[in-house]
């Protein structure tokens, strides 16, 4: 499926200097692994079929991947979340791995891969031209609840030389009301500049919500993270502060 950054540059609305960059998130695709019939742990809730999928979400095995995966896959997605498969595989330890996102990144041949396995373990890969690496992240955040609330997270990121990404997951996040949706922001105080990172996505797997953006600028001095809540009106400014917190080397 193509993927399609829409980057509208926002008028001054945070005082004097300040730029707001509103970017739509990247869609994303969830997927599931099977495990071994003697083997599969019920760490997550639902019905599995008897290659230990989650069929009641749609995840069903496929053969090339080995793995458990819902529709909408293509060709040029399961050989990558092949490759990623393998590599975590290689680890007699691993097994049971669900694909979560298979994530195409900004240069020729790049992708970024997020599996979780049977023991709820959560691993980012990047695959560049068939080449998988363990994600390294240089910066790293708690995110704190601003709003009175109990909600907590975790925002990451790191730039490669060619590309920025950044994994935000939140946890005791409720679901927002209806005509409401949370937004992501990366922050650069000095001289001021917002960006937006899309919208939170619900990873139903894990009854949490994140958000993942990828960039082709360097935007690693946007070291502050925002939630926030928004109201579906169109409105491209920031609206009320949910989670906060800045991303240190």
């Amino acid at each position: 499926m193509k993927k399609i950054f829409l980057i509208l540059v926002i008028p001054l609305l945070m005082g004097a200097g300040c730029n707001i960059v509103k970017q739509e998130q990247l869609p994303s695709n969830t997927n599931n692994q099977a495990q071994p019939e003697d083997a599969i742990e019920e760490s997550i809730d639902g019905e599995q079929n008897n290659f230990g999928c989650l069929s009641e979400l749609g995840y069903s095995y496929d053969e090339l991947v080995k793995a458990c995966i819902k529709p909408g896959l293509n060709k040029e997605k399961k050989q990558v979340a092949k490759l990623a498969v393998e590599y975590l595989t290689a680890d007699e330890d691993i097994y049971g791995l669900m694909v979560v996102e298979v994530i195409p990144a900004r240069c020729p041949g790049c992708w970024h891969v997020d599996l979780s396995d049977a023991k709820g373990r959560q691993f980012e890969l990047s695959v560049t031209n068939g080449v998988v690496k363990d994600v390294s992240y240089d910066y790293f955040g708690d995110l704190v609840d601003v709003s009175g609330g109990e909600a907590s997270g975790t925002a990451r990121a790191y730039f490669n030389g060619q590309e920025y990404i950044l994994v935000a997951d939140f946890n005791n996040l409720p679901d927002p009301e209806s005509g409401y949706f949370y937004e992501g922001w990366v922050v650069r105080k000095q001289p001021l500049s917002v960006i937006s990172t899309g919208s939170a996505k619900s990873r139903k797997l894990e009854s949490t919500y994140q958000n993942t953006f990828i960039s082709n600028q360097d935007l690693t001095d946007h070291d502050f993270y925002v939630l926030t809540i928004e109201p579906d009106d169109g409105d491209p400014a920031p609206a009320a502060h949910i989670l906060e917190g800045t991303m240190i080397k």
